[in-house]
């Protein structure tokens, strides 16, 4: 992670949201994780969810997000 940080919003709609922050909290944690879970689980294809919980952009939310959401809560980063 070479001790870089960056914090990336998504712009849908003129409305501002974190990247990760699938509960719409302010910040990126376990919850999230949780919430990419239950959207890969039940096939979840809200436009606007996908577009915040992608965050390996691959178009849509699955385990690998829930990990990576993991990890910015985890590192930070």
């Amino acid at each position: 992670y070479n001790d870089m940080e960056a914090t990336i919003n998504i712009v849908v709609a003129k409305e501002s949201y974190l990247l990760g922050d699938l509960d719409f909290n302010g910040i990126v944690d376990a919850n999230d994780a949780a919430v990419a879970l239950d959207m890969y689980k039940n096939s979840v294809s809200d436009e606007k969810l996908i577009l915040i919980g992608d965050l390996d952009f691959n178009g849509m939310v699955d385990a690998n997000d829930a990990a990576l959401i993991l990890d910015v809560y985890k590192y930070g980063k």
